[in-house]
């Protein structure tokens, strides 16, 4: 394929400074100025002959069309963080750009967000006059919290001219009744008056 050629060219203009020898001071200017390349276009580029030449497999799986330039782009990060990017380059074979997006998911999941309760600055009212701008223990009291492993929320009130704020990670719907995606049985859904308010 011509991309794959493309990059092959880009690696080599860079490895031997031929942009400079041209008078460019780099190989972004190089292909943008001397080559009529749109910034974006250039950018992608370029980072994809980067890439490449971190993992020469994907240069060739291009040139076989098995793998596609915007999957070189949503692949990178994942085979540079992984130990085994020829396992990876194989599951990648053939697939779309959705469906590497869905896999980079897969083996690279986001952390979650680690809960927290953190005090809120009190609000005035409009009289002048502290007032809570909402009671946490009165909106989660005797609730369990999503992803929670064990326990309910216990806690009467907040105290006077007090509000709290609750952070927590949240289970997406696609793996309601399942397992979570990052090991071990998900707390099942309340039921009940509690899990209706």
């Amino acid at each position: 394929m011509l991309e794959a050629e493309l990059l092959a060219v880009l690696q080599q203009v860079e490895d031997e400074r031929l942009h400079a020898v041209a008078g460019y001071g780099s190989l972004f200017a190089f292909c943008v100025e001397a080559h009529g390349m749109s910034e974006s276009q250039a950018a992608k580029r370029i980072r994809a002959a980067r890439l490449a030449r971190r993992h020469p497999r994907m240069l060739r799986m291009l040139r076989s069309g098995e793998l596609r330039l915007g999957g070189i782009h949503v692949l990178g990060k994942l085979l540079d963080a992984c130990t085994d990017p020829d396992a990876v380059l194989d599951r990648a074979r053939g697939r779309t750009v959705r469906q590497l997006e869905a896999l980079t998911a897969e083996l690279r999941p986001r952390p979650d967000v680690a809960s927290s309760v953190r005090k809120l600055p009190a609000r005035r009212n409009a009289g002048g006059s502290h007032a809570p701008s909402g009671s946490m223990a009165e909106a989660v009291a005797g609730r369990p919290l999503p992803g929670a492993d064990a326990g309910r929320v216990e806690s009467a009130a907040a105290p006077p001219g007090e509000a709290f704020a609750l952070r927590t990670s949240v289970l997406p719907a696609s793996n309601r009744g399942g397992r979570s995606p990052h090991g071990g049985t998900r707390t099942p859904r309340p039921s009940g008056p509690a899990a209706t308010g």
